[in-house]
């Protein structure tokens, strides 16, 4: 049965294709005739997020979003209004981070970062 909830919450996020809250992913769930609880879904995706196969933000209201996305390190961009993500990677960026932890008198920095903005369509729109 686990593997099955897991299953079908993978194909989920795989079909929402951007952060979702558990509900969303319970909503998507559910509108492929599969029978999950809610409460199950907010357990497996804490899991998976746990295990890195996953990606989970912390969206604006407060309220958490996961996503299916690459294994590589990345960052996000995040549209405000729409809610698409963008994966991004930057060397520069990478860079900076390190300049910054060194200027500060860190040796090794881990990090995460997730950039809020208006897409190109919303602030065209």
């Amino acid at each position: 049965m686990a593997h099955k909830t897991t299953s079908s919450i993978l194909s989920a996020l795989e079909k929402l294709n951007n952060f979702a809250s558990a509900q969303e992913v319970h909503a998507e769930i559910i509108k492929g005739k599969s029978s999950v609880g809610l409460t199950t879904v907010y357990r497996t995706l804490q899991k998976l997020t746990q295990a890195k196969e996953i990606d989970f933000v912390r969206r604006e209201d407060g309220e958490g979003a996961y996503k299916l996305c690459s294994g590589t390190h990345h960052h996000h961009l995040l549209c405000e209004k729409c809610g698409k993500s963008v994966e991004f990677f930057s060397s520069k960026f990478e860079k900076l981070l390190d300049l910054i932890a060194d200027e500060n008198g860190f040796e090794s920095l881990s990090h995460r970062a997730e950039i809020v903005g208006v897409c190109r369509q919303c602030s065209l729109g």
